[in-house]
């Protein structure tokens, strides 16, 4: 006897796309240019195909079924291949974090019912970009090690039980790698020293454009997770991967093939996605606005955004439907869009996404902030400029996401504390990660014993969270570097899950006190760090020497020395308090002038 013997079978609707509960079943909708279409139902040990019924000028199938099985699985058969439903909100994916899933795993979705959820009526913190301070954070590595001492290490209710912290440090926006489906367990390398194995651990290969990390917790969780957040005014903003999949098929609709039939590889993982295309580009729109509603998010980080940008051949639009898409959809009016504004394939577009209100990360700024703090000549204008928002690629400034560090990269710590990269135990004998850091390892490489060579670490640390509190733009923190968290040198620790990536609550918070110093001194100091007073200007209130940076700015005095030896700068008759000192009380202020020790910087206050 079929377990499918009492199905009832009805037309259906073609729209929405994907699998929705009606009265009495459910909805099944799906595009393709294929006339051999049909959808696959499996339950236990057993199969059923359904012809679909179709709608040929839209080339839409569809089909409404009654009286399914309870636990039933679908997926879709195109010319005798199996693939899923683009639109799959759920698969029958393990809930524990490192089970290795079946080859069937992402291609059968699961049939859903929505839960009920309270959100008690709280509202978005709708912060405006220039009062905020984002926060990049994973969710599984801040709460995993035991030093966290949460009930839920790991997941979206783990996050909930730091949100005090979050307030304490004044950010006011997360950052969350990757919480769209993926499989950790697709990296199948052993770490060469500890013979464990490696995982996808950032989770930057999305199996789903809708479906939520069955690993961080259920949809509820992490609708919590947002009503928590907005509860203590805290807005959060999703890292979204809309340039590839870890499962492509051979569809022009949904990925760039070659004339072979081959898929076009600008994402560096083997597969694009085809942004621009009626259906790509409504897939991603629709994931957008499903994020939104559902779950009330405030925003979104676009991981390789130029791709957002290729066409059919891989060419590049000066107006992608996907963009102008987001622009004037009403339903993401007041939505917030980041773009990392560059590919894998060498495309470099800082400057081009804010013509679509899009924020940008701004490595330009990194680079020269990196570069003149530790050390390096002949930047003092770059670095200027960088920090007032002048010689800019931005018709406006504000649209700059300044950042020292991410999540790809050298941790702050690492930053000053590495020449080179030392990613042994990714397992690809050291050959991955970025080879141009702009990095110093400050008299040693890696750990060091000497009281001298920390002291200089932190100063330079300090020096590039101060620059980046300054500079007009949105500054983003990194989790863990407010209190110098290291990877051993590792810029590329994507793979690892452990202690490198994992926030260690019980180490020092060096820069705890520091970080929290300056963000309220930004938020308190707003217009006079917009560098748009009539009284300011580069010829008449800046003074440059060699590594050396002084800016008098209204009631304030802005000095920064990158040079390895101590400098004595004079400044006017008037008196002056040190309000913000890297060197940690060192710098000498007397009379009119002021000794500041080598690579430090300090902020004076005029006093009445």
């Amino acid at each position: 006897m079929s377990i499918f013997q009492n199905l009832e079978i009805k037309k259906g609707q073609k729209a929405p796309f994907g699998n929705f509960c009606t009265k009495k079943g459910f909805n099944f909708a799906f595009y393709s240019d294929s006339k051999n279409v049909k959808l696959i139902l499996s339950n236990k040990s057993e199969t059923k195909e359904i012809a679909l019924n179709i709608s040929d000028d839209d080339k839409i199938f569809h089909i409404e079924i009654l009286n399914l099985p309870k636990n039933t699985l679908y997926a879709y058969k195109v010319d005798e291949n199996l693939c899923s439903d683009p639109y799959a909100k759920s698969f029958a994916s393990p809930n524990v974090w490192g089970k290795k899933s079946t080859k069937d795993t992402y291609v059968f979705a699961k049939l859903e019912k929505d839960e009920e959820f309270d959100w008690e009526n709280t509202k978005k913190p709708n912060i405006k970009s220039v009062d905020l301070i984002i926060y990049e954070m994973h969710v599984r590595g801040f709460t995993k090690d035991n030093t966290s001492k949460v009930k839920n290490p790991g997941v979206f209710l783990g996050v909930i039980e730091k949100i005090d912290y979050l307030k304490k440090l004044g950010v006011n926006a997360i950052e969350l790698n990757p919480i769209y489906e993926f499989d950790e367990t697709s990296y199948n390398i052993i770490n060469p020293e500890t013979k464990k194995r490696l995982f996808n651990y950032w989770g930057y290969s999305p199996v789903s454009f809708f479906s939520i990390m069955k690993r961080y917790g259920t949809e509820n969780d992490f609708k919590t997770l947002v009503k928590e957040l907005h509860k203590n005014g805290i807005e959060i903003i999703l890292d979204v991967v809309y340039n590839h999949m870890q499962t492509p098929i051979k569809d022009k609709n949904y990925f760039l093939l070659d004339d072979k039939n081959n898929h076009q590889n600008f994402s560096g993982c083997g597969n694009t996605f085809n942004c621009n295309s009626n259906a790509g580009s409504k897939l991603i729109l629709d994931s957008l606005i499903y994020f939104v509603e559902k779950f009330k998010v405030d925003g979104f980080r676009f991981d390789l955004a130029s791709i957002l940008t290729r066409t059919d051949n891989g060419g590049i639009s000066e107006k992608p439907k996907i963009l102008e898409m987001i622009k004037q959809e009403k339903k993401l009016k007041d939505i917030k869009f980041i773009a990392e504004p560059w590919d894998a394939a060498s495309l470099h577009q800082l400057g081009f996404f804010e013509n679509f209100n899009f924020l940008e990360w701004n490595d330009k700024t990194r680079n020269v902030f990196r570069k003149f703090i530790r050390g390096d000549k002949n930047l003092e204008n770059d670095f200027l400029d960088s920090i007032t928002g002048n010689n800019s690629p931005f018709k406006n400034h504000k649209n700059s996401i300044n950042y020292i560090t991410c999540h790809d990269g050298f941790s702050l710590y690492d930053l000053v504390s590495y020449e080179n990269k030392h990613n042994f135990l990714n397992g690809e004998e050291s050959r991955d990660g970025n080879t141009s850091n702009f990095s110093s390892n400050s008299g040693i490489e890696g750990p060091s014993n000497d009281k001298g060579i920390e002291d200089l670490r932190v100063r330079k640390a300090k020096n590039l969270i101060l620059a980046l509190m300054l500079s007009k733009g949105v500054p983003m923190l990194f989790m863990g570097d407010e209190y110098l968290h290291t990877k051993n040198g590792n810029n590329n620790t994507w793979c690892q899950d452990n202690s490198l990536n994992y926030f260690l609550w019980d180490s020092k918070n060096v820069l705890q006190n520091f970080i929290k110093s300056l963000i309220k001194f930004r938020l308190d100091n707003q217009k006079i760090l917009s560098f748009n007073s009539e009284n300011f200007s580069t010829q008449k209130n800046v003074e440059i020497k060699d590594r050396f940076l002084k800016i008098d700015l209204h009631n304030f005095v802005v000095i920064f020395n990158s040079n390895d030896k101590e400098i004595t700068t004079h400044l006017n008759t008037d008196k002056y308090k040190i309000l913000i000192d890297t060197s940690d009380g060192k710098n000498n202020l007397k009379d009119s002038r002021v000794l500041l020790k080598s690579f430090s910087a300090i902020v004076l206050k005029k006093q009445n």
